[in-house]
């Protein structure tokens, strides 16, 4: 059986910051391609590792373009959710997200718990952000086992002090798996990892769209793939259509910013947790890591910021 691999989408309505051109026809258009080539290729799932939308309750054209362009295509993706599908970051409000509504749709299934989502020769587990994966006591020959995982799991740091979990250190603490597809890195990796007599693939298809004027952005190649169940191999990486960085990308603005003391601080706190980013949701969730916040106030903090419209867009 074959499968079609994805990485992070954050689909969404309107273009980052530093992106100059149609951003919601040419994600689409790029989703499209993906799902067409899957087609051509007779996948019968398409995995997706979390991060499918750039917010949890995205605008209603979103919605409907996604799970008409999956429908259109005759396919069900199976996903996990990541931090920016759900609300702060908490997946105890994961009913009210939209990934939830692609479910509802009949065009997706989200993964998770110690039971498998079981089809043919494969078993596929879930681990959403935040969720360890499960631990199989039993194994079960001639099954081909996956995990889906949204988790910070790289091949190499993005900044200076950045501390980052590689795939082989992922595959040796989960070695019953024969894939393993992960999300939340935006950068494409395979790795053949061996742990004893364990062989597991390991891959991130980094993101579907360059999201920011930066040198790694403007150098990633989206990608997807597809992965046979009965051989578990991977075919070759097939890159998808792209434009010229200068053309999708605004001009950089020339100036420096003089950063207060107490800001710098701030930044140097939170680069310590691995987990510096651009926007206002991570980097409070990063926050909240840092101090321990209990579950039920981070619930709280969700909901007021939902009331009081505050998006990752």
């Amino acid at each position: 059986m074959k499968l079609g691999l994805l990485g992070d989408i954050h689909a969404r309505s309107r273009a980052p910051a530093g992106r100059k051109d149609d951003w919601f026809n040419v994600q689409l258009g790029k989703f499209n391609e993906a799902l067409d080539y899957f087609a051509d290729n007779k996948c019968r799932f398409v995995l997706q590792p979390g991060d499918f939308f750039d917010s949890p309750k995205p605008v209603n054209q979103v919605l409907s373009a996604y799970i008409n362009a999956l429908r259109q295509h005759g396919m069900v993706m199976l996903a996990v959710l990541g931090q920016h599908d759900t609300y702060y970051h908490d997946i105890v409000n994961a009913e009210r997200t939209a990934l939830h509504v692609l479910q509802s749709a009949g065009v997706a299934i989200i993964l998770g718990g110690p039971k498998p989502f079981a089809y043919e020769d494969m078993q596929a587990y879930g681990a959403s952000w935040g969720q360890e994966p499960p631990v199989m006591r039993k194994q079960t020959e001639g099954l081909t086992k996956i995990l889906i995982a949204h988790a910070h799991v790289g091949n190499r740091p993005l900044y200076p002090g950045h501390r980052l979990a590689s795939p082989q250190q992922y595959a040796a603490n989960h070695p019953e798996y024969q894939l393993i597809l992960l999300g939340d890195y935006h950068y494409r990796y395979v790795e053949e990892c061996s742990v004893g007599k364990a062989n597991t693939l390991v891959v991130d298809m980094g993101c579907l769209m360059r999201m920011r004027n930066t040198p790694l952005d403007r150098s990633h190649e989206p990608a997807v793939a597809v992965y046979d169940t009965k051989t578990r191999k991977m075919e070759p990486i097939h890159k998808l259509t792209i434009q010229p960085a200068d053309i999708v990308f605004a001009q950089e603005e020339k100036g420096v910013v003089e950063e207060a003391p107490l800001l710098e601080e701030f930044l140097i706190r939170l680069k310590s947790t691995g987990r510096l980013s651009t926007t206002f949701a991570d980097n409070l969730d990063a926050v909240m890591d840092l101090h321990k916040t209990s579950i039920p106030v981070r619930s709280e903090v969700s909901s007021i910021l939902e009331a009081v419209g505050v998006k990752d867009e």
